[in-house]
């Protein structure tokens, strides 16, 4: 496991405060933390998935036999457990680590407090895959005023992510949408 990560900024000096801000962090090593991460979710989903056939596939003797409902209920459970497994994999690693592990594999860090760092994890787009997952869950429960709600979230975060790919791809030391929300910024990190 590696060690915890910190800013190479100033300890304690506020995101937004411009004469205590490192260097910019490279465009590559943003897209290189966003895409590891995604591909943790993937992959996660795909186990998940692959399990719950496997209980399916367990449960009805190969196909011969009717699925009960609890067999069901249990594959079910365990094919929709993919995405908050890995959203609790990134907010544990950003909240206590200072990132995310694509983050911290591209050697950046979240300058912020563990709730700021929080927050920005649902603003960030990969929070935007959260908020439509509860969307679907919400749909598959029958509660349509709830899924609308978190569609509606899910579909601002998508928003905010193709404002920040603007800003950034125009500014690469500019603030994107969700850490001028959340009050953190993305920084080249130091190991300990």
């Amino acid at each position: 496991m590696m060690p915890p990560m910190h800013s190479a900024t100033t300890p304690g000096a506020s995101p937004f405060d411009a004469s205590h801000a490192g260097p910019a962090v490279p465009r590559a090593a943003r897209v290189r933390a966003l895409a590891f991460d995604l591909a943790l979710c993937v992959g996660g989903q795909v186990a998940a998935v692959t399990m719950a056939l496997v209980v399916f596939l367990l449960q009805t003797s190969g196909g011969e036999r009717d699925l009960t409902s609890s067999a069901a209920t249990a594959g079910w459970a365990i094919a929709l457990a993919g995405v908050p497994a890995w959203l609790g994999l990134l907010g544990h690693s950003c909240s206590l680590l200072g990132g995310t592990p694509g983050q911290r594999g591209a050697h950046v860090a979240v300058e912020g407090t563990p709730g700021r760092r929080i927050a920005r994890l649902a603003l960030h787009p990969t929070g935007t895959v959260g908020w439509a997952w509860l969307a679907v869950v919400a749909a598959l429960a029958a509660v349509p005023g709830v899924a609308i709600l978190f569609a509606a979230v899910a579909i601002l975060g998508a928003i905010g992510a193709l404002v920040s790919a603007a800003i950034l791809v125009r500014d690469p030391a500019a603030l994107p949408v969700h850490d001028r929300i959340a009050g953190t910024r993305l920084v080249p990190a130091v190991a300990e």
